[in-house]
């Protein structure tokens, strides 16, 4: 166990209390991520004139870091959200 969790978890004497406190470290953290990852993704934006292949390939990337997290959108949503990433010309 990493030195900076176990202090949180040190002092316990059962075992499910110090697995609870570490599972709430954590979730937070991956909520944290699923929002960053969130907005990141319904941020983005096509640059007119750049690479269309970098830009699929970041949509990608945070949708796979957004797979990872565990994190479900469904079919719909994506399809949304690329097109919404496009200019409109």
């Amino acid at each position: 166990m990493e030195d900076n969790i176990f202090h949180y978890v040190s002092i316990e004497t059962s075992t499910h209390s110090p697995w609870k406190k570490v599972e709430s470290l954590y979730e937070r953290k991956i909520i944290g991520n699923k929002t960053f990852l969130t907005r990141k993704l319904v941020n983005l934006k096509y640059v007119d004139g750049g690479s269309i292949a970098e830009h699929l390939n970041e949509v990608q990337s945070i949708m796979n870091l957004l797979f990872a997290v565990k994190m479900v959108m469904d079919d719909e949503l994506q399809a949304l959200l690329l097109p919404s990433s496009l200019p409109d010309s």
